[in-house]
């Protein structure tokens, strides 16, 4: 991803450190039990690449919207694990930031079952 993008930005930026930082620790998104909170996780990363998809060229958004796509799809799906409570809201917080046009109906079915 970063292969292709680099040479096509006029700049570059940083993620947060208090995202970095909450990836890395022992419970992060890769801790042994998926929850509600790895979701979020994942999302914030989509959300801090969203903002710069104004800011680059067509041809890098699309490697974008490639990214996000493969990185929801697998997420979604192990998301199946818990509870229908919990399922429900993912499905907000996905709805709300507008990510479910990244989500295939195969994903989206997996995941409710």
């Amino acid at each position: 991803f970063m292969a292709k993008l680099m040479p096509v930005v006029q700049r570059a930026g940083c993620l947060k450190r208090s995202l970095v930082g909450h990836r890395v620790h022992t419970s992060s998104t890769m801790g042994r039990h998926f929850s509600i909170r790895n979701m979020a996780c994942y999302l914030t990363v989509v959300d801090e690449l969203k903002k710069y998809e104004d800011h680059i060229p067509a041809a890098s958004n699309q490697v974008l919207e490639l990214y996000i796509r493969y990185t929801l799809n697998p997420v979604i799906r192990t998301a199946s694990v818990l509870s229908f409570k919990e399922k429900i809201e993912i499905l907000k917080m996905i709805c709300k930031r507008g990510y479910i046009k990244y989500l295939t109906v195969c994903s989206l079915v997996r995941f409710m079952i």
